[in-house]
């Protein structure tokens, strides 16, 4: 046999890797997300990685001129199917799965009423390309890259594009596995969902209570408590105090009012920035 016939032949249009072209830093947390050992999943979030750009950058889509902010770009379902041999429903459940994760945001692009496409970020992009240094990340844990609002003393939380944050920001929580050798490991921070029931009941006992915490209710929550509410219980009750403070039509009891509604991020970002506020 011919021996270098075990070799890949890397003359047909393909460039040789690596190349000057650069790369993108891949965390070892994928590992722990629940689609990692499904191949459309790991595949397709591996080419958003690969595919978004690194800074702002003005972009023509489809004749729609746009502004790309770092982790964005612009695409089609059918375009990004396409690359995986995939069709248009699979790939949005495909995405609509990473945006339930808040790993990954979607923008429609529009020209009139004509829809040309939808941009794709990935969330926390940023944080996902720092190095892999512990005293760096640990210092952007405390100072996140987005401007931090601090709403009448009490909550600070960051204006990120809506339903988007999540699993990527987890990427620079650590802690201490082991006192003796101060090895650090990176981990997903655990999310307090019964203890924010908990003060969800307490707080706001007139509301209705939810029964059973479903996974997609841990979903949101674990979205909203690592990125909303900067992975702080007490950022809950301050969040819950603020609404029995401030919204009184909210608890009157006259309108339907949930622990959904109030754990969606849209609507969390809305009572803090005032806009539910009935009583200032």
């Amino acid at each position: 046999m011919n021996q270098s016939s075990n070799i890949v032949n890397i003359d047909r249009g393909k460039q040789q890797m690596p190349s000057k072209n650069g790369y993108v830093s891949l965390w070892r947390d994928m590992k722990k997300q629940d689609w990692y050992h499904r191949p459309d999943c790991l595949a397709m979030f591996t080419h958003l990685m690969l595919s978004v750009t690194k800074s702002k950058i003005k972009y023509s889509h489809k004749g729609v001129d746009l502004m790309l902010v770092e982790g964005e770009f612009a695409t089609t379902y059918e375009d990004l199917g396409s690359v995986f041999n995939m069709d248009k429903s699979k790939t949005r459940r495909i995405l609509d799965l990473f945006k339930r994760y808040g790993q990954i945001y979607t923008k429609e692009i529009k020209q009139g009423r004509i829809n040309k496409g939808i941009v794709v970020g990935l969330t926390g992009f940023s944080k996902w390309q720092l190095t892999d240094n512990l005293a760096d990340t640990q210092a952007d844990t405390q100072a996140d890259t987005c401007e931090v609002l601090n709403l009448k003393g009490y909550i600070g939380y960051s204006d990120t594009p809506p339903d988007t944050q999540a699993d990527t920001v987890l990427n620079n929580n650590y802690i201490n596995n082991n006192k003796d050798t101060c090895q650090k490991t990176k981990v997903f921070p655990r999310v307090p969902n019964d203890e924010i029931v908990s003060l969800f009941s307490e707080i706001l006992p007139s509301l209705p209570q939810p029964k059973k915490l479903t996974a997609a209710r841990k979903s949101t929550l674990k979205a909203r408590h690592v990125n909303d509410l900067k992975s702080d219980l007490n950022n809950w009750r301050k969040y819950f105090e603020y609404v029995r403070d401030n919204c009184s039509w909210m608890v009157s009891g006259n309108f339907n009012i949930t622990f959904d509604y109030l754990i969606k991020q849209s609507n969390l970002i809305n009572i803090l920035e005032g806009a539910k506020n009935d009583r200032a």
